[in-house]
């Protein structure tokens, strides 16, 4: 008897170092995340089998093809950002600078609006992932709004560069197990409980979806501005992934769209100390853009 063969996990595409420094060009320029060389073996791990899937015969052909304008290279894009990007988040990430925002961010915004014609607060996800960040923010300005009495509106925008996780975002179901970061307080009125077969989900509660808008952008495209200006941009465990070229300009994108008097919240392990930009550092992961 002839045993069949056995099948392995080995990928028959292999990625060669001029391949991947070609690769790690090309998406530098389109999204800014910078691919070091220890990125490799993760980068031919994640794509070959979408390449043997599509019938190429070298990465150096897919990587042609997706910079080409041929019909469905832009979907193909689109899919290998998906790929190739993170999206690791969680409902209340970071939660001391949710503290700050409503001990000193917000009170600090609500006196600059007291004397404006503009009265809406304004945010921005920038980097949203599966909305976790954006509806974490959405319960602590209606918890805020419940506990001082404040009456006012805001808007959001929340994008990522994944079309699927966007329409992860704008579903807003998640697993039971998210209800473990969410304090007490807050899953009570703002997370939904799936029952039957559906026992296993929860979701946010939909009042808070409706001051968001979730739109798939990228970051390195000057279109993906909101489309107005913002009081508070967060963007926390995106630029990690950046080039100190992307980054600064990221930032300085992030400067012209905030209102005069308006903050950047980063995460803990980001810092702009090396950038050239107008933003003063309050405290670390938070940054201000003076009055004046």
């Amino acid at each position: 008897m002839i045993n069949p063969p056995v099948k392995t996990n080995k990928p028959n595409v292999t990625l060669s170092p001029q391949e991947f420094s070609d690769f790690r060009d090309f998406i530098n320029v389109e999204i800014g995340l910078n691919l070091t060389s220890e990125k490799k073996s993760l980068v031919l791990h994640r794509l070959s089998s979408r390449i043997e899937k599509l019938n190429f015969k070298s990465f150096r052909e897919y990587l042609r093809y997706v910079r080409s304008q041929n019909s469905g290279a832009e979907n193909e894009r689109q899919h290998l950002f998906d790929k190739i990007t993170t999206h690791t988040t969680r409902f209340f990430r970071e939660s001391k600078q949710f503290e700050l925002l409503e001990e000193r961010i917000l009170p600090d915004i609500l006196n600059a609006k007291a004397h404006s014609a503009q009265k809406t607060i304004t945010f921005w996800s920038a980097g949203c992932s599966t909305g976790e960040e954006a509806y974490t923010l959405a319960m602590v300005l209606e918890h805020y709004k419940r506990k001082h009495k404040k009456v006012f509106e805001y808007k959001m925008a929340a994008n990522d560069i994944s079309r699927k996780v966007i329409q992860a975002a704008q579903k807003g179901i998640y697993g039971r197990d998210v209800i473990r970061q969410i304090p007490s307080e807050y899953h009570k009125r703002y997370i939904q409980h799936g029952t039957g077969p559906f026992e296993a989900y929860v979701r946010v509660h939909p009042h808070l979806k409706r001051n968001i808008t979730f739109q798939q952008n990228n970051l390195m495209n000057p279109a993906s501005l909101p489309g107005f200006s913002c009081d508070v941009i967060l963007c926390r465990n995106t630029m990690i992934y950046f080039s100190r070229t992307s980054r600064q300009k990221l930032v300085n994108r992030f400067t012209k769209n905030l209102n005069p008097g308006g903050y950047l919240l980063t995460s803990f392990t980001e810092s702009l100390h090396d950038m050239d930009t107008e933003l003063s550092q309050l405290s670390p992961s938070i940054y201000k853009l003076s009055v004046s």
